[in-house]
């Protein structure tokens, strides 16, 4: 099955968007959907875990698969109940300046479809 895939651009500086990715106390800021982080890490690193609470109460259990800081990448295996997703998120500095980010969502095909609209925003805001 293919993934979906959510894409947002804008004029935040590549290093301030992987701030806000890298630190899960900054994920409410940009993300609507998330209310509150719970991490065992202020950074995100590979083995990192812990649980998101949405907007509409949910927990949302997560560990960090990967994180290369050098390549501003990361992946992460969420998880809800049965409903399991792993995220790769993607960003790259724009040649006129600021990022585009991105985030190829691996899971059930419905499921991807429908997480695709909300990514899609939280990264516009991540990158605005």
């Amino acid at each position: 099955m293919r993934p979906a895939v959510a894409r947002a651009s804008g004029p935040v500086h590549p290093d301030e968007a992987w701030d806000r990715y890298a630190r899960p106390d900054r994920w409410s800021q940009w993300s609507p959907q998330v209310r509150q982080v719970h991490t065992d890490s202020d950074v995100i690193v590979a083995g990192s875990a812990g649980t998101v609470r949405t907007l509409g109460g949910a927990e949302v259990r997560f560990v960090v698969l990967d994180v290369d800081p050098r390549a501003r990448s990361w992946s992460w295996r969420v998880r809800v109940g049965p409903v399991a997703m792993v995220l790769e998120h993607h960003l790259q500095a724009r040649p006129e300046g600021g990022t585009r980010a991105e985030v190829v969502i691996h899971g059930a095909w419905a499921v991807a479809r429908l997480y695709r609209l909300p990514a899609t925003l939280a990264l516009h805001r991540l990158v605005h």
